[in-house]
């Protein structure tokens, strides 16, 4: 969820991060990087994180869970190239609110703030090691 946040703040922020992932989604066969692979083996990785923490709630497959995270995060950013709002923290806010209690264990889910934690809080390297958009550029 917070990279998820961390990963709007960015791609907000930043022009250059915006047209690289824009250019990245876009170009052909042959580029160095791809951003969506490494994104999904990023929502793979802290998911199978999470079920080896007891943090999913029993019978969410995290690869299926994986594979709407990555649905609605590329969703919103493709809606984002024309209505930057919607990569805002309140879209994706309302975006785990609907999840969140989907996929988080009992034991969690009222205590995870769908808007995330503090942006200080956040370790930035996760945003560094699972989509680096500084890199390909």
């Amino acid at each position: 969820m917070d990279v998820t946040h961390q990963v709007g703040r960015l791609v907000c922020a930043d022009s250059v991060a915006r047209a690289g992932l824009r250019l990245n989604s876009e170009a052909a066969a042959g580029r160095v990087r791809d951003l969506r692979q490494e994104w999904r083996e990023c929502v793979d990785d802290l998911l199978a994180e999470a079920e080896r923490r007891g943090e999913l709630a029993a019978g969410v497959p995290p690869h299926r869970t994986g594979a709407v995270v990555l649905a609605a995060t590329t969703g919103i950013e493709v809606l984002a190239r024309e209505d930057h709002g919607r990569l805002t923290r309140p879209s994706l806010t309302d975006l785990w609110r609907l999840l969140l209690p989907c996929v988080a264990a009992p034991h969690l889910a009222g205590a995870l703030d769908p808007a995330g934690t503090c942006p200080d809080l956040v370790d930035p390297g996760h945003v560094e090691t699972c989509l680096s958009v500084a890199n390909i550029l």
